[in-house]
């Protein structure tokens, strides 16, 4: 069955059980009211004739009067009744046939009735003296055709009524269901594009309700998807890239050995085992960034001081900054403990120091800092004096194969490696502008006195 049916269901069925509750408590209520008026008149009436009585007992001394007479005072009490309310509900059969006359004793002077305690009385008094009573039986529903008839009618009308309702509310269940249900058939139809690779859906965000939010989190979706797959395809371009231009060298290298225009010498063979070297190198990238994307790297935690593996990450490139005519300056403060994997720590620490030395300038500096933050943090800063990053490059220099410069040497993977390694240790790397006026890279990770407080 459909959403949109259940939904129906659910409102025509839900509104008519409530329409059909009221109905039936208006029912009642109705009932009980005309009752109780219909009681109320009774007393009313009785009332009148009790006082009519006790005049003609004070002024005859006796309760004693004929049929004639008995039927003329109650058709006058019923009157004076009916003068009171403009348009009352109609009256009961005639009142002699409901109403009795009993003396103080309780014996019956006029009406079919005996005095008893199931009858509504009323007193008749003389001088502070019970001299009588008018009695009848209370009403527990209306006696009488016009009574019964008006009864009706107000039934009948009830259930009309709650008919008409019932039948507005199927058409407002209809249109509601359908209406909410519209929005749910979009999201189902896109969701089935979107499973099929169709990556361009959006839906309208108009509503602010759930569904709203819904449609706004598959968009949100449906464009990571889009971003996921442009990135897949960029990497297989990049990627074909990067092969195919050391494979191109390697073959040209061969081609003019076999053609004859290069000796097989020492220095050809030179040549050709830098490409390998260099393609070598690109393949051994790729395989650990693929691990480390699936989370496949080892890593071995244990409790180590990060101040040792700064020292011997930057003792192992001094000899190579200096050939290169760089600075190499380092400010490390001492035994700071962290949870890690020192020699992925250490490959860390090479790999970024290594960038460095391959982007940097003639005489530039590069400063390999360590400090711990009031948070209890490890911040390792390694920074430069140029030639840095425009800040448009900053936020992808972490994204694999990505080179501001193309003619830079590196895989361009070595960054991208390095952001797994940090985030594998719960750290977070960061790019930005440095104070020396190149370029800096932040990493932070927990020290064991803030892993033992939290």
């Amino acid at each position: 069955m459909r959403i949109s049916h259940k939904l129906f269901l659910l409102l025509i069925v839900t509104s008519s059980l409530a329409i059909l509750m009221l109905a039936a408590f208006a029912h009642w209520s109705f009932k009980k009211t005309f009752i109780d008026f219909l009681n109320a008149e009774q007393t009313r009436q009785m009332e009148i004739v009790a006082n009519e009585l006790a005049d003609r007992f004070n002024s005859q001394g006796s309760l004693e009067l004929s049929d004639r007479q008995w039927r003329v005072l109650l058709s006058e009490a019923v009157h004076q009744s009916k003068s009171i309310m403009p348009r009352p509900p109609p009256a009961p059969r005639p009142v002699w046939r409901e109403i009795s006359l009993f003396d103080a004793d309780g014996s019956t002077l006029q009406g079919p009735l005996t005095l008893n305690d199931s009858l509504r009385r009323v007193e008749i008094r003389s001088a502070g003296q019970v001299i009588g009573y008018i009695a009848a039986p209370p009403f527990d529903r209306p006696r009488g055709r016009r009574a019964q008839a008006f009864q009706r009618r107000q039934t009948l009308l009830v259930s009309v009524a709650a008919a008409i309702v019932i039948v507005l509310s199927g058409f407002t269940a209809f249109w509601g269901a359908k209406r909410f249900s519209k929005p749910i058939r979009s999201l189902a139809t896109s969701m089935r594009l979107l499973a099929g690779g169709d990556y361009s859906q959006q839906l309208p965000e108009r509503r602010t309700d759930e569904l709203g939010q819904l449609m706004r989190d598959f968009n949100v979706l449906a464009r990571t998807l889009d971003q996921n797959e442009s990135a897949r395809r960029r990497w297989f371009a990049d990627v074909s890239h990067e092969l195919r231009t050391p494979l191109a060298i390697i073959r040209g290298e061969i081609e003019a050995i076999e053609d004859g225009v290069r000796e097989p010498n020492r220095q050809a063979i030179g040549s050709l085992a830098n490409e390998v070297r260099s393609l070598s190198k690109l393949i051994d990238d790729l395989y650990q960034l693929a691990i480390a994307d699936i989370g496949g790297l080892n890593y071995s935690f244990s409790q180590c001081c990060v101040s040792e593996i700064v020292e011997r990450a930057v003792d192992a490139f001094n000899a190579e900054y200096r050939s290169a005519s760089r600075d190499l300056e380092r400010r490390v403060s001492p035994e700071v403990q962290v949870l890690g994997d020192a020699s992925r720590l250490l490959q860390l620490f090479e790999n970024l120091l290594a960038n460095s030395l391959n982007h940097g300038n003639n005489n530039a500096l590069t400063r390999v800092s360590l400090t711990v933050s009031d948070e209890q943090r490890a911040i390792i800063l390694i920074e430069d004096s140029g030639p840095g990053v425009s800040p448009s490059a900053l936020p992808r220099l972490f994204d694999p194969l990505f080179r501001e410069d193309n003619e830079a040497t590196g895989s361009g993977l070595g960054l991208a490696i390095c952001q797994r390694i940090v985030e594998a240790h719960g750290g977070s790397i960061s790019a930005e502008p440095s104070e020396l006026g190149g370029l800096a890279i932040k990493i932070e990770i927990a020290t064991l006195l803030e892993t033992d407080h939290g």
